[in-house]
């Protein structure tokens, strides 16, 4: 009786966690803090999930993915401004829907999430990797992973953003 009580249990909890990890939120964005970073109307701040892009202000994390994607460093500082520009253009002003994951906040106390752009239901996170304007973020699970490492191979691949040799 105890092992079916428990299984119930694991499965009610299973059923849980997936339910949640795929909630979602509609709210306008107030502004673009950075490539991978928003703030909402009602002043949330949102970092988007397995999107790292090049830092405007942190030089040591921008030599550190100058280093280990063997790119020049002045590139990826360039690329932290365009970043940000290609975010603002997409995104600011308009309306998005915020997808969860298994973790809903960081370290820093912002949301994080998969965004959607409303009008089109553009997927933010994965568009920006494809373009080249920034890495797949792999340091911890979440759902598109796989995905967006393969996103960032075919940017590699196809010399988008980042990896263009005319931008070096």
């Amino acid at each position: 009786m105890k092992k079916k009580l428990s299984c119930f249990w694991a499965a009610a909890l299973s059923v849980f966690l997936c339910a949640a990890s795929f909630a979602s939120d509609i709210s306008r964005v107030r502004h673009v803090s950075d490539g991978d970073t928003l703030v909402l109307e009602n002043g949330e701040k949102v970092r988007l999930i397995g999107v790292d892009t090049p830092e405007m202000d942190n030089l040591k994390r921008n030599q550190q993915n100058a280093r280990k994607n063997k790119i020049d460093e002045k590139l990826v500082l360039l690329f932290a401004s365009k970043a940000k520009d290609y975010m603002r253009q997409a995104i600011e002003g308009k309306t998005v829907r915020l997808e969860y994951d298994w973790q809903r906040l960081d370290k820093y106390g912002r949301t994080l999430a998969y965004v959607y752009r409303q009008e089109d239901n553009l997927f933010l996170n994965a568009d920006i990797i494809q373009q080249g304007y920034g890495f797949s973020y792999n340091y911890f699970p979440y759902r598109y992973s796989d995905l967006f490492k393969g996103y960032e191979a075919a940017a590699r691949k196809n010399n988008k953003g980042l990896w263009a040799p005319t931008e070096k």
